[in-house]
């Protein structure tokens, strides 16, 4: 249903899914460094790793948006 039509959705979508890779490679790279000690260093990087996924959220709902728009 969103697949993109124009080359400027293409973009985002890759761009979206390059973002995506990135967050889960934080991810697992935070798990590591959590198991170990969960100190302020630690709560702080939970916090910006919350903080990517809002802002990714955000980007997201706004692709659906546009792409929505060609169907």
């Amino acid at each position: 249903m969103c697949e993109p039509k124009t080359l400027s959705l293409y973009q985002r979508m890759q761009s979206l899914r390059t973002h995506l890779e990135q967050l889960l490679a934080d991810n697992l790279d935070l798990k590591m460094r959590l198991r170990n000690t969960i100190g302020d260093d630690g709560k702080s990087k939970v916090q910006d790793q919350f903080e990517s996924y809002k802002k990714l959220e955000l980007k997201v709902l706004e692709y659906i948006g546009m792409a929505k728009m060609h169907c």
